[in-house]
């Protein structure tokens, strides 16, 4: 199985907690039972994003509500605003992650589970985030160190 499957895994267990506020290892344990014939490295992998939205959530929508133009983070529809997270936390925090992949993977997600249209406003958002990469770890790191 590839990451598309770790990645789809993560999104139903990020958009569950959007709709029944469950906590995230619940949510995760009811998408992988869903998930047929996932490796143990992309249970990892979809762990780790699924835990890494949760905890860095604030983050995330505070550059999401930057680079997000004339769009305030609350007005995005819950899946798009979902799979930006996803692919916000890939971005900024897992190196390993070639951004190409990250933004290509969260197009096609949106494509997959909504619009044409949705998937051109997620591929506008991410490239003004690509645009201004070098700022968004520095301001992570910053407003941690002011914690």
């Amino acid at each position: 199985m590839s990451r598309r499957m770790a990645r789809e895994t993560a999104l139903r267990t990020l958009f569950q907690q959007e709709f029944q506020d469950l906590p995230w290892q619940e949510a995760f344990q009811n998408s992988l039972e869903e998930a047929e014939g996932m490796t143990e490295k992309n249970i990892a992998f979809s762990k780790e994003i699924v835990e890494g939205v949760n905890l860095r959530r604030l983050d995330l929508d505070s550059a999401l509500d930057e680079f997000a133009v004339d769009w305030r983070i609350e007005r995005v529809a819950r899946l798009e605003k979902t799979v930006l997270r996803m692919a916000l936390f890939e971005l900024m925090f897992m190196e390993d992650v070639p951004r190409g992949v990250s933004v290509n993977e969260a197009i096609e997600l949106v494509k997959t589970f909504s619009t044409e249209e949705a998937a051109k406003f997620v591929n506008g958002i991410l490239g003004n985030v690509i645009k201004h990469m070098n700022f968004l770890p520095e301001k992570v790191k910053k407003d941690e160190d002011s914690k």
